[in-house]
């Protein structure tokens, strides 16, 4: 699947009232898509990036194409740690790194320790896709209900 394609069926999915998007170019196809709901920022050096993406306030959705490619390991992961936590409902990272490249900042490793998700990419394009939602984050598991131990009705009639 080409990068625009799966750029627009993930954008166009849950339709995100507001858009950040971190490039020095945007992909093609990608202001159509969002009719206008996109803010840049671009040739803002990486060290400064965070402060800028505060400046803007909380997104519905945060896009990062291509520009933590030549950061340090260090400073992305301060930047998406507080993307996801803080300025944004939902982040995307798209990546032009090899993923299996422990020493490029952004490998599959890393990016799964920072909690994202790999969606998929493309050998021939070179880009791989990460995703950060609040709302998939963990899937919740068969225990964790009212019917077995997380039931406040119960804490005073059975002793464990």
């Amino acid at each position: 699947m080409s990068e625009a394609l799966l750029l627009d069926e993930l954008i166009l999915r849950d339709k995100p009232g507001t858009v950040l998007l971190v490039a020095e170019a945007p992909p093609a196809g990608i202001t159509q898509a969002l009719d206008g709901r996109v803010e840049q920022l671009s040739s803002c050096p990486p060290q400064q990036l965070g402060r800028h993406v505060a400046e803007l306030g909380r997104q519905a959705l945060l896009l990062f194409h291509g520009c933590l490619d030549n950061c340090a390991r260090d400073e992305v992961a301060r930047l998406l740690a507080a993307a996801r936590d803080v300025y944004a409902e939902r982040t995307l990272v798209m990546s032009a790194c090899d993923p299996l490249d422990e020493t490029l900042p952004l490998s599959r490793n890393f990016m799964f320790s920072m909690g994202f998700q790999y969606l998929g990419g493309a050998g021939e394009a070179n880009f791989n896709l990460y995703e950060y939602s609040i709302l998939n984050y963990k899937t919740v598991p068969d225990w964790l209900n009212a019917r077995f131990w997380a039931n406040p009705e119960n804490w005073d009639k059975f002793r464990w």
